[in-house]
């Protein structure tokens, strides 16, 4: 017990009850390594788990789809849990592919697959855009990977899951979902390799089996001592039997409430007993209950339960509360305690605050948004010191991290509900608050090229600037500005490298995506009659086309950013600094060696003016590379050390990578040596940070070298 695979233990009486238990495991991301929740009780499942065990050893040579149907409550994604870890138990060398989680309640299938993709291995920065290329990309991933299980939890459909299947013979996947509906597209040759759904349901207990289940789980509750037969029977009796009715009793029992049973349920299974427990609690914890209900479906953590919480000042001892009465689950993850609201007590509460005040949900969304925007802000904060957030300077956070890695595991961590919160907040018409939360979300996006959530979140970012009109066109240039980015990074990845005859929509270019949004970025900057904005846009559509190769384009747009620059009231030494380096960048790329030496020394005054150690360091390397050009290596290798030591001080992998093969380039011709190191040590900075394009490049370079 206690390793990441955990230990099942499994108990059979007469009353056919068995029991198992494994530690929760969190890998990162959207996916999660088979996640078992401590003491975790099924009753009278014998019968689903040797069917699925029948489904299994026929399937060695397919991919075998199980679906477990059933309500909200009914314990399905407890039985999926159980029975892929009694199988990896008692076949520990079937799944060579490991065994997998995701929720679907937390994005899309084709979002979802970043997430798995990066579980595999693959480098983020290498996983296309372009959902038909992602989906193309992670079958072939999964093949290679080789037989795998994969928990699919709460499934609208098995046609909603189907992105997600794995390709290797001998894989395995558990689909819950509340209802069964076969919509697989049989046209998609990927789906002859799997078999036709083994169809399960989860049902309510019978009357024992439900009696036994209260009194198990009475006997996990601190305080709580068992019924009798017969008064366990009478709790029950009047009840659906579902699972979640089952723990809500047991909830209300070990707190000495009524043991008479639940009114039968009149809307939908299980709302007698969610609503009995409800109406049990006091008034303070039911405003908790009905503003968590807010949250988006998953986990959230004990700072979110401070936030939402306008009651008594201490909210870990109301969420508790909530938790012992049945409410609320509670999980570690990563080592973070995670709370969340099982799917029928989070629609009752829904239900009771839209009765209760139809402005609560709007004031608790704005609280939840603001909790995130603060973390938002603060996680950019530390990858982006001192920095503008695109065109203005960042917000104070509210959250303050030590270092990078920390900031980073937490974003990680909230990044699935941060993400459904910026829809909840375009939904409910929150728009300054979506626009607010993309702008802060950006540089934790781009660090680790997480392109889905990116487009998803800057999607709405950019329909909420445009509902806001007119006074927000400065914003609708930022948003599509940073919408723009991820197709820009990815600009050669072309719609030739699907397969044929792939069914699905129509590839489109990243670049054609990238100039769209851009373009439409200096339309709306132009018509806000403001310079910074048209500034600021200017230099992104200038970028593209050094991307794009159109340089002499790009250094006409980029002296009009620096005109425009220049003549901004009040005047702003940053942005003219980052226009007058822009335009000494592209002069250096087009041989104008002398002009991109004026242009790029006298930005670097200014930002040592202003102590602005990021693009000190930026600038430095461009110098360091002009005066390679020119020969003068002393001169060069004194600008690419600052560049070196600065970003690494900042812990900018990637730009103290960049700046290490320049530095190796000038220094090849006096100290062979060192610069074969610079170039070794970028090349396992590239590989470690998941750049695989650019650690092979210098791999090349120095085969090149040996060759030469």
């Amino acid at each position: 017990m206690g390793d990441n695979h955990g230990v099942a233990m499994q108990f059979r009486d007469a009353r056919d009850v068995s029991v198992h238990y494994a530690p929760v495991t969190y890998v990162g991301g959207g996916s999660r390594e088979l996640r078992l929740r401590p003491g975790a009780v099924l009753v009278q499942r014998d019968e689903q788990i040797a069917r699925m065990w029948r489904a299994v050893w026929d399937g060695r040579s397919a991919v075998t789809l199980i679906t477990i149907t059933g309500p909200l409550g009914a314990g399905s994604t407890v039985l999926a849990e159980m029975f892929l870890h009694e199988v990896r138990h008692h076949e520990p060398d079937r799944f060579t592919g490991g065994v997998r989680t995701v929720d679907l309640r937390q994005g899309t299938a084709e979002r979802l697959s970043w997430d798995l993709l990066s579980d595999f291995g693959v480098p983020p920065s290498t996983v296309p855009v372009d959902p038909v290329l992602r989906s193309l990309r992670y079958r072939r991933a999964s093949r290679d990977l080789g037989a795998m299980a994969l928990l699919i939890d709460n499934a609208a459909t098995i046609g909603a899951a189907q992105p997600l299947f794995p390709a290797a013979p001998g894989s395995v996947v558990v689909l819950t979902a509340n209802q069964q509906i076969d919509d697989v597209d049989r046209a998609d040759p990927h789906m002859a390799a799997v078999s036709p759904p083994c169809e399960v349901g989860a049902g309510p207990l019978s009357a024992a089996g439900a009696a036994r289940l209260l009194n198990l789980s009475l006997a996990r509750m601190s305080g709580a001592e068992e019924l009798t037969e017969e008064a366990a029977q009478a709790a029950v009796a009047r009840g659906d039997r579902y699972p979640l009715s089952i723990s809500l009793t047991a909830g209300r029992c070990a707190r000495g409430g009524d043991t008479a049973g639940d009114a039968p349920a009149e809307e939908a299974p299980m709302n007698g007993a969610i609503a009995a427990s409800y109406e049990a609690l006091p008034d303070s914890r039911a405003a908790l209950l009905r503003a968590l209900a807010w949250h988006p479906p998953g986990g959230f953590g004990p700072e979110l339960v401070a936030a939402v919480f306008d009651g008594a000042p201490e909210p870990r001892t109301e969420i508790e509360a909530l938790r012992l009465a049945g409410l609320v689950t509670l999980a570690k993850v990563g080592g973070h305690d995670r709370y969340e609201l099982p799917g029928p007590v989070r629609a009752h509460a829904l239900r009771s605050s839209r009765r209760s005040d139809p402005a609560e949900g709007g004031a608790v969304l704005r609280r939840i948004g603001g909790h995130y925007l603060g973390l938002a802000r603060g996680v950019s904060a530390v990858l982006l010191p001192g920095r503008y957030l695109i065109g203005r300077p960042s917000a104070v956070p509210d959250a303050v991290f030590a270092d990078q890695a920390g900031a980073l595991d937490r974003m990680e961590l909230e990044r699935a509900a941060i993400a459904q919160v910026v829809e909840a907040a375009f939904d409910a018409g929150e728009h300054a608050l979506v626009c607010d939360l993309c702008e802060a979300l950006w540089a934790f996006y781009l660090r680790l090229s997480c392109y889905p959530d990116w487009i998803h979140t800057h999607g709405f970012g950019v329909r909420s600037a445009r509902a806001m009109g007119g006074p927000a066109r400065t914003m609708l240039s930022r948003m599509l500005i940073q919408l723009a980015r991820p197709y820009a990074d990815r600009i050669d990845e072309e719609p030739s490298a699907a397969e044929p005859g792939t069914p699905g929509a129509e590839v489109r270019s990243n670049r054609n995506r990238a100039y769209e949004h851009t373009e439409a970025a200096v339309d709306a900057a132009r018509a806000s009659g403001q310079g910074l904005p048209l500034h600021t846009a200017l230099e992104a559509l200038g970028k593209l086309y050094e991307t794009d190769g159109g340089l002499r384009v790009a250094l006409d747009l980029h002296t009009e950013s620096l005109r425009i620059a220049e003549r901004l009231s009040p005047p702003d030494p940053r942005a003219e600094m980052n226009a007058r380096h822009q335009v000494g960048r592209v002069q250096l790329d087009l041989g104008l060696l002398d002009a991109a030496e004026a242009n790029t020394r006298s930005a670097l005054r200014v930002a040592e003016e202003i102590s602005d150690d990021y693009n000190i360091a930026r600038i430095s390397t461009t110098l360091g590379t002009l005066y390679t050009a020119k020969g003068e290596r002393g001169t060069a290798l004194g600008f690419l050390t600052t560049a070196v030591e600065l970003h690494e001080a900042a812990r900018d992998g990637k730009r103290a990578a960049d700046a290490l093969v320049e530095r190796g380039c000038a220094v090849r011709p006096d100290n062979e040596e060192g610069a074969r190191a610079d170039l070794s040590r970028a090349a396992a900075i590239y590989t470690v940070i998941g750049h695989a394009g650019e650690a092979e490049r210098v791999a090349g370079l120095l085969r090149e070298w040996d060759l030469g």
